[in-house]
């Protein structure tokens, strides 16, 4: 890796756990002013391009707000491994590099999500994949996306793929994950300040 390379991301947003933190504040906050809009699309019978395009960002936003406050857990808890990793064989860490929430949440959390949990962060994932260079959601194989005829079916794709039921679900999954965070956090700060009366 050129050595300006690799010190931009010895010190950027893939190490540091506070950005990241940032990131996922703000995603969340995004997604946050969507949700009476996406209440209401879910109680309308018919929806327009405008609706749809608010879904989507909805759910991608959400995505990414999950895998930006797991990462933030990673990097406080693999902090000096993530360090070594980088500097010493100039690669990004796989379980920073990877989108794959599921995957993410057993590591950074500990404990394996539930069957529901596991179902919707998989859905997640669904909805922030890109096909392209660009952010177009959902993969057009998935079977929710298809028709009787095997036709892709983009108008239902989004609610074959989420419900109204989903937002609790939706919520504790960011509770669990902030509060790793919290707990994280908390336990570096202290063992930091021990550190510093024993100087």
């Amino acid at each position: 890796m050129n050595p300006a390379l690799l010190q931009d991301v010895l010190h950027s947003y893939t190490l540091s756990a506070r950005k990241r933190h940032e990131m996922y504040e703000t995603m969340r906050d995004t997604a946050g002013q969507f949700e009476p809009d996406i209440r209401r699309y879910w109680q309308e019978a018919s929806h327009g391009p405008s609706s749809r395009r608010r879904y989507h960002i909805f759910l991608k936003l959400h995505a990414y707000a999950l895998e930006n406050v797991l990462k933030a857990v990673l990097a406080k808890l693999r902090h000096e491994q993530y360090f070594e990793c980088i500097s010493g064989r100039g690669a990004i860490p796989s379980d920073l590099h990877t989108h794959d929430l599921g995957k993410l949440w057993e590591s950074a959390v500990g404990t394996p999500p539930s069957r529901r949990e596991a179902e919707l962060l998989d859905r997640l994932n669904r909805s922030a994949e890109w096909r392209e260079k660009y952010p177009t959601s959902f993969r057009e194989e998935h079977p929710c996306l298809c028709g009787d005829a095997g036709s892709r079916n983009v108008e239902g794709s989004i609610s074959a793929l989420f419900s109204e039921t989903d937002l609790a679900l939706l919520a504790r999954l960011h509770d669990k994950a902030l509060g790793k965070y919290r707990e994280v956090t908390t336990k570096h700060e202290s063992i930091v300040g021990r550190d510093r009366l024993c100087r």
